[in-house]
């Protein structure tokens, strides 16, 4: 029953909730008790998609088939977060992300399912967890001593990983919002009350500036890190989140030029830039970003 309600507040539309409804009665009751058996531990989470994926002998689309074992995994998942005594909003603002998935599935392949299914792997080990507009890894820094304003983070030390789901703009209030949430949420991990927030994302990519220029979201976003590393990379493996399509065979001249972003990039790209990800960190001391720079 908790599928249904949790479809409802996701924000599925009647048309994927119908979806939802013709696909799960193909497999009938049998998705259940594998989804129990991975939340219970019995199996790990490769062993039980190799289960799964043999639904694919009913007609269904791998994709499809991951859809419907998260969401039969959600139940579980909700004891989780009431055991843990994490409120059932965070558990909502977390599962959003499945419509997020959704949505970019049906985007980018055209089919109603998830196409990252191991990225499901800790939101249901309860090491993922969603504060407001952010999403965030519970995890420990791994790597040499590094001093940003001051402030060392050790090996071992506790850091959250930031993740940006694809939920809409990055608007500088909600950030901070989601910030703070994580700062209370996590009080009990603080070393000398701050919150050190890392994130990997070709978003924060320094030579990718004049693509989202100086005053939008992105460039605010982007200014709250102090980068730490930076990798260059032969192809821009994030083009579908740009585009929306599949672009490795599709000429640039044919790539579609529908908002800002596009065009900027289709005119990046003909420049023959290069692509990249980013490294940075983030101390955030519950009201201020101590690493903000609006220059950077």
């Amino acid at each position: 029953m908790l599928v249904n309600n949790l479809m409802n507040e996701i924000g599925f539309t009647k048309d994927e909730q119908n979806k939802y409804y013709e696909y799960k009665n193909l497999i009938g009751t049998r998705m259940d008790s594998y989804a129990e058996d991975f939340m219970r531990g019995k199996l790990s989470f490769n062993e039980v998609l190799d289960k799964v994926h043999k639904f694919q002998s009913c007609g269904l689309h791998q994709y499809t088939i991951d859809l419907l074992f998260v969401l039969e995994c959600t139940s579980f998942l909700l004891e989780k977060y009431e055991s843990n005594g994490i409120s059932k909003k965070i558990f909502i603002d977390a599962m959003k992300d499945i419509k997020y998935k959704v949505e970019e599935c049906i985007r980018v392949k055209n089919i109603f399912g998830i196409f990252v299914v191991k990225w499901y792997e800790k939101f249901l080990d309860l090491k993922r967890i969603a504060l407001g507009r952010l999403q965030y890894d519970i995890s420990t820094y791994n790597g040499d001593a590094i001093t940003i304003n001051n402030y060392t983070i050790h090996e071992g030390d506790f850091v959250l990983w930031c993740h940006i789901p694809s939920s809409g703009p990055l608007n500088p209030e909600l950030c901070i919002e989601s910030f703070k949430m994580a700062y209370d949420f996590f009080a009990d991990k603080l070393n000398n009350g701050i919150l050190p927030i890392m994130c990997c994302s070709w978003l924060l990519y320094p030579q990718y500036r004049e693509v989202f220029g100086e005053k939008s979201n992105i460039a605010n976003f982007k200014s709250n890190f102090e980068i730490i590393d930076v990798q260059n990379k032969e192809k821009f493996d994030e083009m579908w989140r740009v585009f929306g399509v599949e672009c490795d065979s599709i000429d640039i001249n044919d790539l579609p030029s529908n908002t800002t972003m596009q065009k900027n990039f289709i005119q990046y790209m003909k420049k023959g830039y290069s692509f990249g990800v980013a490294t940075g960190f983030i101390l955030f001391d519950g009201e201020n970003v101590l690493t903000k720079n609006n220059n950077k």
